[in-house]
C-alpha cells in the first residue's frame, strides 16, 4: 500500500513555488507514494496539472473557521503517513494540530528531517 504524504504550504504564492521541488524529490526517491498538499486558495493553481501530486487541498481564509474544519474531516479520512508542514509560522502547527493525532505514532519531526535532508543534502540525519 502506497505512503500518503501531506505538505503543508499556506504562505504566499513564492513559497508555493519553492515548494514543487521537495514534491518532485520526494516522488523520485519513493515513486509509489502519494502526495497531497496544502495550499491557499488563491495560490492553488499554480498546482494544478502537476503529475506528483495526488491533490490539492485549499485554505480559504475568508471563511477560516468553517474551511479548517473542512480540512481537518478530510485529513483524518485520508489517514496520512506523514505530514510535512513548510510553513514558518507556529499558527499552521497549532490549527493543524488535530490533524497529527492520525499519525499512528509516528514521529513528525523524524519524518521531516528525514525529507528535508535528503532533499537539501542529499543524505539522511538519524
Amino acid at each position: 500500500m502506497a505512503k500518503k504524504y501531506l505538505i503543508i504550504q499556506t504562505a504566499f504564492i513564492g513559497d508555493v513555488i519553492l515548494a514543487t521541488p521537495i514534491v518532485e524529490s520526494l516522488k523520485k526517491e519513493q515513486s509509489d507514494i502519494l502526495i497531497d498538499v496544502l495550499v491557499k486558495k488563491e495560490n492553488s493553481s499554480v498546482l494544478y496539472g502537476n503529475r506528483n501530486i495526488n491533490e490539492v487541498f485549499t485554505l480559504d481564509k475568508s471563511k477560516k473557521l468553517n474551511s479548517i474544519f473542512s480540512l481537518i474531516r478530510a485529513f483524518r479520512k485520508k489517514r496520512y503517513d506523514c505530514i510535512i508542514n513548510l510553513h514558518r509560522f507556529a499558527s499552521s502547527d497549532i490549527r493543524f494540530e488535530s490533524v497529527r493525532v492520525l499519525q499512528n505514532d509516528m514521529m513528525i519531526a523524524k519524518c521531516l528531517t528525514h525529507s528535508i535532508n535528503r532533499f537539501l543534502r542529499g543524505k539522511e540525519v538519524k
